[in-house]
């Protein structure tokens, strides 16, 4: 039995050849198994094996992205990289110099072979690629999430980034680079702005305050347990935030007057101990909150009211004290939102006669106040 494969020569050809399977050094595997490995991303760093590639996702002056987990060759990949992933610049595809080719903007008009960016116009697996201005190296990979995993799983939502944000020519992304303190060279027409898994531990108002275009901030993953009061009075248009998994015990909710257009804010695994009764009052586009794997033990009566597109809150992993008090707040939640709310996950820390029974099911049940 063999297993057909495909490969670039140095110079660039297409070459194909069998690996035989069940001789030599390679054992025989399962259909079923080889086809796995096929379909599955691998991602740097992975349990199968992958390398581990240095640095990460760049912005647009630093002309380089990099993802940690390629989910797709990148044929509609229409971003500005123009560098490899080992550094090299690209050349320009209408140019035969040092290199000369075949892939011009004249036989693959569909591909976007613009200028000297990363593109991936014969569909090669590896993804995108360029010819680069290096003469002793023909062409090379670039470093590019198609759309990628940049969070990973299970820390953070927005765990998967959409390919408009990818490909947005107004996007910033430096995760994964051992930051620890806020970028000061973010062009100004930023839009997506993503800083995730880095050691920034400060959020002030002069880091924002250039960046009035600002719609969806991303810094999950760090160690921000500060953040100024007027951070975000510079960003109106800001529709997407995420900072989970940070230190913070408090959040500036009664500052939030700019932020008519946020929908989306996810605070998980930070350590808030309590929300203000008018935290949302700033807040009248919210659709879905997420302040799971917190330290709240329980939420003012009416705390949602005021806020009528919000259907999806996340609130597990919470230590919620099943009281009086926290479940007569518990049945003001509109009903869109304690219907979500009743699943296994949410569950009760104290008393002790309802620990980790369901608020849903305290607080129809037989609880006497």
């Amino acid at each position: 039995m063999g297993l057909w494969v495909r490969s670039k020569t140095s110079l660039g050809r297409t070459q194909e050849g069998r690996m035989k399977l069940g001789g030599g050094r390679i054992p025989a595997l399962p259909i079923a198994l080889i086809l796995l490995l096929c379909v599955t991303p691998w991602c740097d760093g992975g349990k199968r094996g992958g390398h581990r590639r240095q640095g990460g996702l760049h912005g647009r002056r630093h002309g380089r992205f990099g993802g940690k987990c390629v989910v797709a060759n990148g044929m509609t990949y229409r971003g500005t990289v123009s560098v490899t992933k080992r550094g090299r610049t690209c050349q320009r595809w209408d140019s035969q110099t040092p290199h000369q080719h075949t892939k011009t903007p004249a036989k693959y008009p569909k591909a976007g072979l613009e200028q000297n960016y990363c593109r991936n116009p014969d569909g090669d697996h590896g993804g995108v690629w360029c010819y680069t201005t290096d003469p002793g190296k023909k062409w090379e990979h670039c470093d590019v999430p198609t759309p990628g995993k940049l969070f990973g799983r299970r820390r953070g939502g927005l765990r998967f980034l959409r390919n408009d944000w990818v490909n947005s020519p107004t996007a910033y992304f430096r995760p994964h680079q051992a930051l620890f303190q806020f970028p000061t060279d973010i062009p100004s027409g930023t839009t997506i702005l993503a800083l995730g898994r880095n050691c920034i531990s400060r959020l002030e108002a002069q880091n924002l305050e250039s960046l009035p275009d600002l719609e969806v901030l991303l810094i999950p993953v760090n160690k921000i347990a500060y953040i100024e009061s007027e951070a975000f009075s510079h960003v109106p248009k800001l529709n997407k935030m995420n900072l989970a998994f940070n230190q913070l015990t408090d959040f500036p909710w009664r500052h939030m007057q700019a932020q008519t257009s946020l929908t989306y804010l996810d605070l998980a695994g930070n350590s808030l101990t309590s929300l203000p009764s008018d935290a949302f009052e700033f807040l009248p586009a919210m659709r879905e909150l997420r302040i799971m794997d917190n330290k709240l033990r329980s939420m003012p009566p009416g705390i949602f009211d005021g806020v009528p597109n919000l259907k999806t809150v996340y609130m597990k992993g919470n230590p919620w004290q099943c009281d009086c008090e926290f479940l007569s707040a518990y049945n003001t939640f509109p009903p869109a939102i304690t219907l979500q709310l009743s699943n296994p996950s949410m569950t009760c820390s104290s008393p002790w006669q309802h620990m980790n029974q369901l608020v849903s099911m305290v607080a129809h049940g037989e609880q006497k106040c």
